[in-house]
């Protein structure tokens, strides 16, 4: 992701037509995602560019270098179709968000808190500590809770949106999601 962010502030300053073609986040479908909890960044070329704007753990394939060895490996991204120009901690923040709610509901209710605190705060220090190194300075905690927000908020106006015109038994998540978020006891990362 550190590379991403590396590569599309490159392709901002080297080619501005092509990048100019990428929707900005709130021109997407009737700018739906003006619905979500404002973002305060800045829009400056450090904190915003192009993005995935999808990058929940369906769209990577992971490639391990040896066989048997999951400590070296590759992550590629696919289905860049929600592409478009908007803050990068999106794209982390959907990351962690993503674990944290399968984490949460697997473990955290299942087992126990704490092993799912365990697991999920190891996992984000990791993967801020691996982004910072590579990027070469560390995404601030404020920013980081935006870019998680912003994925909580992505699915439940998505579910609330959809939940009309599918079947009920198609909608049970939803419905649970959509009423776990507006309990306000969902957790972010």
């Amino acid at each position: 992701m550190a590379d991403f962010r590396k590569a599309s502030q490159k392709f901002e300053k080297d080619l501005p037509e092509a990048y100019a073609t990428f929707p900005k986040w709130d021109e997407i479908n009737m700018g739906w995602q003006q619905a979500f909890t404002p973002i305060t960044i800045p829009d400056t070329p450090e904190n915003f560019g192009v993005i995935h704007g999808d990058l929940h753990t369906g769209n990577w394939l992971i490639d391990a270098k040896f066989e048997n060895n999951m400590d070296l490996f590759d992550i590629t991204a696919i289905d860049f179709d929600n592409a478009q120009r908007a803050w990068y901690v999106i794209d982390i923040g959907t990351v962690l968000f993503t674990l944290n709610e399968q984490l949460y509901t697997s473990i955290g209710l299942n087992i126990s808190m704490d092993s799912y605190n365990a697991y999920f705060y190891q996992f984000k220090r990791w993967l801020t500590e691996s982004y910072a190194e590579r990027y070469g300075s560390a995404i601030p905690e404020d920013d980081l809770l935006q870019g998680c927000r912003w994925r909580k908020d992505f699915m439940y106006t998505l579910y609330s949106y959809t939940i009309p015109y599918i079947d009920e038994e198609d909608s049970v998540y939803m419905r649970q999601y959509c009423k776990f978020y507006e309990s306000g006891n969902m957790p972010t990362c």
